[in-house]
């Protein structure tokens, strides 16, 4: 019988007692948790500097910035907040509630900031253009496509560019049109779809 009761008992109080000190250690160590997650957190504004420094290079580019950027850079400045509003001084506080709350509060937070670390080293940055690929300047051809497109002849180069591109080396090719609204993108691109439906 006592050896059944400690075979349910046993893993309880052991499970009790793991909690019990984690709990413990948030008061205790917590102002050592405090200065840790201050110097980690100004870690992590200098990485943000460096990952908007480069988001900025890559937009004023127009380059294209890894998806996951503008995320973390959110997550960061919701951490940044939720530290802003943890006492700096806890050494001094006598209050154990406040010192246990503070504690774990702070080595919550050096678990996201050490996360969020970890994401930046894998964002890849590459100097891929935004648009999904160029209208690349290959030779002209001497077939032309049928001339119904005589309603836009100040786009004819642009068209026959576009035109030439699709058709190279009679495989299949991705082109991007770019421009303001209004000038005739979605006009060209009928166009040039009707053609190569009729390829």
């Amino acid at each position: 019988m006592d050896q059944i009761v400690g075979a349910i008992v046993t893993p309880v109080v052991d499970s009790l007692v793991v909690r019990v000190k984690k709990h413990l250690r948030y008061l205790i160590f917590c102002t050592k948790h405090v200065a840790k997650m201050r110097t980690k957190m100004e870690k992590l504004k200098a990485t943000r500097l460096d990952v908007e420094g480069n988001m900025s290079y890559n937009k004023s580019n127009s380059l294209e910035v890894p998806k996951e950027v503008e995320a973390w850079l959110k997550e960061v400045g919701m951490i940044d907040a939720q530290m802003e509003i943890i006492p700096i001084d806890v050494g001094s506080c006598f209050n154990l509630k406040v010192r246990h709350k503070v504690g774990r509060k702070a080595f919550k937070i050096i678990q996201d900031i050490d996360r969020l670390m970890e994401e930046k080293s894998s964002i890849n940055w590459t100097n891929n253009p935004i648009t999904l690929a160029e209208v690349g300047s290959t030779k002209a051809s001497t077939s032309t496509p049928s001339s119904d497109y005589n309603d836009f002849k100040s786009r004819e180069p642009t068209y026959m560019k576009a035109f030439n591109t699709l058709k190279a080396d009679n495989k299949p090719h991705m082109i991007a049109l770019c421009g303001m609204g209004g000038v005739g993108k979605t006009k060209m691109t009928k166009k040039l779809q009707k053609w190569v439906m009729n390829w």
